[in-house]
């Protein structure tokens, strides 16, 4: 429990602490652009699809 506190006190801990967070941060808006990445790759490839089936 001691190191916990002590830790939890210390000036590097705080540093550490934000560092997790801002990686946690920097994650989530990853995570959230690759899925909206994902969506309009798929909308246009489904319109390329479409496009070249109605072309034949």
């Amino acid at each position: 429990m001691t190191f916990i506190h002590s830790f939890w006190n210390e000036r590097r801990g705080a540093s550490s602490s934000e560092y997790a967070l801002l990686l946690a941060l920097i994650c989530i808006a990853i995570i959230a652009g690759g899925q909206r990445l994902g969506t309009t790759v798929n909308d246009r490839l489904s319109a390329a699809g479409t496009r070249i089936s109605n072309a034949s």
